[in-house]
Order: structure tokens, then C-alpha cells, then sequence
């Protein structure tokens, strides 16, 4: 009994060895990823993300705003933190894991749009890989935790990584294809003309103002005190309203917080979109090119 005991403990430990030397080559290995999906927070954790002027949002932010372009305008380097189906709460964590290997910047873009506030946060997680080097980091499990598709047991070593096979080739293989700069996602992608009709949005989420706003500046306070806040609304197709600033503009806290409008007469053009909810890269660097000019007349 005594030896069978002593065997089962020896190959127990020897399978924790062999999962942590797995676990810690991989993670080593993937440092420098690139691959578009994955290379972000590794680019935040290097501590190459730093800059003045950053950008939160949804995927309309990450699709959005080329930060290049904003960069060149604005001569300020600039970083877009826009997190592809994630709400506000969400964003916010991406925000702080940020924080945590950068100093705080000068000015936080906020990208105001209907889906980041209702809900403010997630259900289930999105391109759950994109998570798994940083798992056990206190603002990444922020993010994940609770949410459908997260187990307990992904902070183990090795576990973590077991049932994405594609995430580890890519690791493995050093990948390095990415549309990515700086945070942002360019696409060369061109609305069908066919499907280029006006978006209808359920304005019935503006319900949600108060409370996006609150925990926003609940977060500024606690994190970046010192930055200031430039809400900006980007475009749908076909459309000529800012009503989301609009309904912000009577509740703005002129101390710390900006309007960012910008002018909405391209639009209409689906050349700039990828589809109706999207810009493609041409329409983005035209509305980050607005939103840069727009900064700079209000002192930035």
C-alpha cells in the first residue's frame, strides 16, 4: 500500500512539473506574439503601450480610431485600448491592467456608444485567448471572472492553455500576421452597397446614461485622478446625429470631462465603412484625422 501510495504521489508530481514546464515555456514563448488577436496585451504588458492620450471602447473603438493618424495630428503618442464586444466594466479593466505597466496618460478618449452601455457588462467572454498569459493578473481575472466560458481552474498551471490548440500553434509557430497598430484594428473590407441602410438604434439604452457615467468617473477617480475625458461618438452608416452627446452635454463635468463632436457628412459614403456598424481603414483614418482637429481646437 505504502508503495503504490508513494508511486501515485511520485507521478502526481512529476505530471505538476511536467504541467508547470509546460505552462512557463509557453507563456515565455509567447511574450512576443504578434498574431492580431493575441498581441495586444503583450505589447501592454512590455510596456510599449505607453503614451499620452488613450482611447476605450468597444470594437467601434478599436476599429475606429487609427491611432497613427491621431499620434501624427495631435503630436502626442497615442494608444487605443478598444476591446472587441466588451462593455464599459470591461473596458475599465482592460483600463487598469494598462495602468498597471504604464503611467497614466494625459487624456482618455471615450468612445460613447449604445453597446457599451447596456449592459456594462458581459455575460460571456470573447476571444477567451487573448486573456490566457495574464489569467492570474488581478484586473485581467477582473474581466473574466463569473463569466460563462471561464473556469476556476484555467489559473493553473498549463490548464489554462488545454483546449485552445490554435492559440498554442500560434505560439509555438511565433505567428506574427496582424492588421494591428497601436491598438488598432485596420480593415480593407468594403460595405456592400446592397446592405448600406441607415442603422436603427434603441435609444431606450440612453436609460443606462447615469450609471455609464457614474462608473466611469468612479473608475477616473480611483485610477487616473489627473487625466482628462474627451467623449467622442462614432459614426454609423448613414448617420447624422450625435444624439448620445447630446443626451451627455447637460451632465458634463466641464472640470475633468469634453465634447468631441465631429462632422458627420461622410457618412453616407459606404466607401468608409466595412459594414454598417464599422469603419474600414480609409473611414477610420478620415474620422481620426475629425476627432484629432477637433482636440487640437479645444486646446489639445
Amino acid at each position: 500500500m505504502r508503495t503504490f501510495l508513494r508511486k501515485t504521489l511520485v507521478a502526481a508530481a512529476l505530471c505538476a512539473l511536467l504541467a508547470i514546464l509546460l505552462d512557463l515555456g509557453l507563456t515565455w514563448r509567447s511574450k512576443g506574439n504578434q498574431y492580431e488577436r493575441y498581441a495586444d496585451l503583450n505589447v501592454i504588458r512590455a510596456g510599449k503601450a505607453e503614451a499620452e492620450v488613450v482611447v476605450i471602447g468597444n470594437s467601434r473603438a478599436r476599429y475606429h480610431y487609427d491611432a497613427r493618424v491621431l499620434s501624427d495630428r495631435l503630436d502626442r503618442r497615442c494608444y487605443n485600448l478598444g476591446m472587441i464586444g466588451y462593455p464599459l466594466q470591461d473596458q475599465l479593466g482592460k483600463l487598469e491592467y494598462y495602468l498597471e505597466h504604464s503611467p497614466a496618460p494625459d487624456l482618455v478618449i471615450v468612445n460613447v456608444d449604445i453597446a457599451s452601455m447596456k449592459p456594462l457588462a458581459r455575460d460571456t467572454i470573447i476571444q477567451y485567448e487573448q486573456f490566457l498569459d495574464d489569467i492570474r493578473d488581478p484586473a485581467v481575472l477582473g474581466i473574466v471572472w463569473g463569466k460563462t466560458g471561464f473556469r476556476p481552474t484555467d489559473v493553473l498551471p498549463w490548464v489554462r492553455y488545454a483546449g485552445f490548440p490554435e492559440y498554442v500553434w500560434k505560439i509555438v509557430t511565433k505567428d506574427t500576421v496582424t492588421n494591428v497598430h497601436a491598438g488598432f484594428a485596420a480593415s480593407d473590407k468594403v460595405l456592400d452597397p446592397l446592405r448600406a441602410r441607415q442603422v436603427s438604434i434603441p435609444k431606450e439604452a440612453l436609460e443606462m446614461l447615469d450609471v455609464y457615467l457614474a462608473t466611469l468617473r468612479i473608475h477616473r477617480q480611483r485610477y487616473w485622478p489627473h487625466a482628462k475625458v474627451a467623449f467622442v461618438e462614432t459614426p454609423y452608416h448613414d448617420s447624422d446625429s450625435l444624439w448620445i452627446l447630446q443626451a451627455i452635454a447637460p451632465k458634463l463635468d466641464a472640470r475633468s470631462e469634453l465634447l468631441v463632436p465631429v462632422d458627420l457628412g461622410w457618412t453616407h459614403d459606404p466607401t468608409n465603412y466595412m459594414n454598417r456598424t464599422h469603419l474600414n481603414a480609409k473611414g477610420a483614418a478620415l474620422f481620426s484625422a475629425l476627432v484629432a482637429d477637433s482636440l487640437r481646437a479645444k486646446g489639445w
